[in-house]
Parts: C-alpha cells; sequence; structure tokens
C-alpha cells in the first residue's frame, strides 16, 4: 500500500470510533507514518472534530507528532486544540443545562485530558519541544490589522469605521 492508499485508509480510520484504533495500529505496524498527509488538514483533526478522543490517543500512542496544525482553526497546534477542546467541555460539565449528556461529556473530557498529560509527560521527559502558538489576538488587534488592510481601498474607510469602532469596544 502506498501512502496515499494509507493515507485514505488513516481518514477512514478517524472516522470510525469503534474499530479506528486498531485500524491505526495496524496502518502503524504496516510502517506507515502517521505524520503523513496529503492533505491540508491532518486527520487527527476531523477525530477531534468528531469528538473520537480515543482516536487521537491512538494516534498519540503510535507516533503522532503535536507540531501538526489546523487551517481550519486559525492553524492551532494539535495541543492547542486539545486545551479548546478541554475548556469546551469543562465549561459543560460544570453547566446545569447539560445534566443529561453529562457523562458523554465527562468521557469526552476524559479522553481529551489523556492526550494533554501524553504530551506533558514527552515535553516534561525532554522527548519533544514544547509547542509555541501565537497568542490569540484581541477583537482590537484584529480590527487594527483589517484597518490597515482596507485604508487604501477608495470609499472603504467610512464604510468600516463604524464596524471597527465596534470591534474595538468589545475587547
Amino acid at each position: 500500500m502506498n501512502n496515499d492508499e494509507a493515507s485514505e485508509q488513516l481518514q477512514i480510520a478517524v472516522q470510525n470510533q469503534q474499530h479506528g484504533p486498531g485500524k491505526i495500529a495496524k496502518l502503524a505496524q504496516d510502517g506507515f507514518d502517521l505524520n503523513y498527509s496529503p492533505l491540508p488538514q491532518h486527520p487527527v483533526f476531523l477525530a477531534i472534530a468528531f469528538h473520537h478522543f480515543n482516536i487521537v490517543n491512538a494516534l498519540i500512542d503510535h507516533g503522532l507528532r503535536f507540531d501538526h496544525r489546523d487551517p481550519q482553526h486559525h492553524n492551532a497546534s494539535l495541543i492547542q486544540r486539545l486545551r479548546s477542546q478541554r475548556d469546551f467541555f469543562e465549561g459543560f460539565v460544570n453547566s446545569p443545562d447539560h445534566k443529561e449528556s453529562r457523562s458523554i461529556i465527562k468521557r469526552r473530557l476524559q479522553g481529551t485530558l489523556q492526550a494533554i498529560e501524553k504530551y506533558n509527560r514527552l515535553v516534561a521527559a525532554g522527548t519533544i519541544a514544547p509547542i509555541e502558538d501565537p497568542p490569540e489576538q484581541t477583537n482590537a488587534e484584529l480590527a487594527d490589522q483589517l484597518e490597515e488592510k482596507l485604508k487604501d481601498i477608495p470609499g472603504m474607510q467610512e464604510a468600516m469605521q463604524a464596524l471597527l469602532n465596534n470591534l474595538r469596544n468589545e475587547s
């Protein structure tokens, strides 16, 4: 099986929470580099979107690097996406509005925490370097960048000024 075929198999595996970890182990055993992806977005981010954290952990266990970037989420690193998911799930666990699904959310949170802990252990052991993500930009910073890009377009300055002021006021 060539890399593109194996990559296609990986793309399918990350969508199958039940059989995916076994398929991932088989791909790794057959020598496929799980870090290879011909697509701009690595399949691990699809697993995160589906909340398949057993898949994420299987990928990490079989050598997935943490430096992959998600173009669908402002080029965030894998660890940044996991931390974002952790914060999201922790908010739901503590929310009185989600009592009926609390066990599912706790299970997803547990999987997220396992992946983050694996990252922390690898960094502490010196196996990998910490991933440095840029700080998230505030609305005011984004407004300044937008204003700079639009200032030379005729008539755009006035039309965008109200929107930019609103963005700055929200920060």
